[in-house]
């Protein structure tokens, strides 16, 4: 039983299976997109150990659950949601589209699906990211649905035997929804 599933235009976004570790494998080792993540795995065992252990326990306070992005029926990347803040209101998300399927919308597509879902089903109040400065084509992303920027942290991640520094966005209930109102103004008069 899927503890989500959210349907987008194009996408379905559902609890990953051990039956998606290798694609999950072959998109989370390209070095492409290793270089932004928190989780680069060395071996299949490690795929499977990360689909098992982050598909325990949905919308617990302090746990990380992680979903898949299907396209067609076959995984294209994955997010993941870590339900934090006081009485389990704010969520940090992840993502990650493999490199075939990037440059396409799907991780806008995606996002959007899971903040809609967050703020409008489970009623967080706050959303936020953190992210590589050097990962301009996810910073363009968040802010073009409505992320605003909210500190960055100087050489405070250690990734790859380096120190980097670490960029948080955030987005709030009330302007999801103001920015939705607004892109749904906008399609009404562009149908009209």
């Amino acid at each position: 039983m899927n503890a989500i599933a959210i349907r987008t235009k194009r996408l379905v976004i559902k609890d990953l299976e051990l039956a998606d570790a290798e694609t999950v494998y072959h998109y989370r080792s390209n070095d492409d997109i290793s270089r932004y993540q928190s989780f680069s795995p060395g071996c299949m065992d490690d795929v499977n150990s990360f689909i098992i252990e982050n598909t325990k326990q949905f919308n617990i306070q302090d746990n990380w659950y992680q979903v898949g992005v299907f396209c067609n029926q076959s995984v294209i990347g994955d997010i993941g949601i870590h339900f934090i803040g006081p009485d389990n209101t704010q969520c940090e998300i992840g993502y990650t589209i493999g490199k075939e399927h990037q440059k396409q919308g799907f991780g806008k597509e995606a996002v959007m699906g899971i903040l809609d879902y967050l703020f409008n089903v489970l009623n967080k109040h706050r959303v936020v990211a953190s992210l590589n400065p050097c990962n301009v084509a996810s910073i363009a992303l968040l802010e073009s649905i409505g992320f605003r920027r909210e500190a960055r942290f100087l050489k405070s991640i250690y990734n790859n035997g380096e120190w980097e520094d670490d960029m948080w966005f955030g987005i709030l209930k009330e302007e999801w929804k103001e920015k939705t109102a607004v892109d749904d103004r906008r399609t009404s008069r562009e149908s009209d």
